[in-house]
């Protein structure tokens, strides 16, 4: 379950000129990636998109008491009293949950968890001794920072993790946390290192077609090692206004465009068959859950929540379709 930060949707991406929609939804389809049109983000920030993956299912909405002690993600994952339903689940199952995250939102070492960090085992120890120590410090963040997962190409670290790892055929559901194609926009369009592209646009568009070929090589890849293995790459939610703030001129496109996200899954056609398409950050969660482990959760009500935590505004599943054609 790959997450791609600030990963717009194929159709607006072409309609402000990033990439040629028909010849990537074509580039997809070749890599038995089904792309879902249409799909939008659970909500406008991270840290809630994330939390209802983790949570599979809304974590705060217009119902929820201003009083109520919230799960942000990645804060959640440190409240070791609190049951985390993913991983948690995953691990009833027998199942193996591996966490790859980024130089913002690590993967944490704590004590009892419920998930596994990929970095080395001495690295491993040396954190959760800094983190028993030195909890919630400079320190502490320090070390995360340092030892994090693959910088921005968090794709490819996990990539040569897994051709490392290939003896071990444990079940696994891996959730990787990729910062691409978010600022600091300090790729090329082949995913080369550069100096930071300080022209917005030019740098989110580098980014953007640098993670559709992280997408190619990462598919290419599990499509041979592991044939049968689904695959979600996702974006947790689209781009802010002062991406392209020509474009961009009213509160409905603002809305728009940060609902509006990248989904292509690679599952069996019989659990699309059986399920449906899943056209939002929640619903994706359930149908992966419902294809891989025989689950039956329903679908939620599609729903974005725009705006600050502070003023969560309910949005019903809006028309793309029919906006772009405005």
């Amino acid at each position: 379950y790959i997450i791609l930060d600030s990963m717009m949707s194929l159709e607006l991406a072409a309609k402000i000129n990033i990439i040629n929609g028909m010849q990537i939804k074509k580039d997809l389809q070749q890599l038995d990636l089904t792309y879902i049109d249409q799909s939008y983000s659970t909500y406008a920030h991270s840290h809630l998109t994330l939390a209802s993956i983790m949570d599979i299912d809304y974590p705060i909405t217009e119902l929820t008491p201003p009083d109520k002690d919230i799960n942000f993600f990645p804060l959640m994952m440190k409240q070791n009293e609190k049951s985390i339903p993913l991983p948690d689940l995953i691990n009833k199952l027998g199942s193996e949950f591996t966490w790859i995250g980024n130089i913002y939102r690590p993967c944490l070492e704590m004590k009892n968890q419920s998930w596994n960090c990929i970095y080395s085992n001495y690295i491993k120890k040396f954190k959760v001794l800094v983190r028993t120590i030195f909890y919630k410090t400079p320190l502490d963040r320090l070390v995360n920072n340092i030892f994090t997962e693959g910088g921005d190409l968090t794709l490819y670290y996990y990539l040569k993790y897994a051709k490392k790892s290939k003896k071990n055929n444990n079940s696994k559901f891996v959730f990787i946390d990729q910062i691409i194609p978010h600022l600091p926009f300090n790729v090329t369009k082949n995913c080369s290192p550069r100096v930071e592209n300080k022209n917005i646009y030019e740098g989110y568009k580098a980014s953007y077609q640098c993670a559709l070929k992280e997408i190619s090589d990462f598919t290419t890849y599990i499509s041979i090692e592991d044939p049968k293995a689904i695959v979600v790459f996702q974006g947790d939610h689209g781009i802010r206004r002062f991406i392209m703030p020509e474009k961009i001129k009213t509160r409905k496109g603002e809305i728009l465009y940060r609902a509006s996200i990248f989904n292509a899954v690679k599952a069996p056609a019989e659990c699309f068959k059986k399920f449906g398409k899943p056209y939002s950050t929640v619903n994706t969660v359930r149908f992966v859950l419902n294809c891989a482990y025989g689950f039956d959760f329903p679908y939620r009500q599609i729903i974005h929540y725009h705006n600050s935590i502070s003023k969560i505004i309910h949005f019903p599943r809006l028309n793309l379709a029919s906006e772009l054609s405005k």
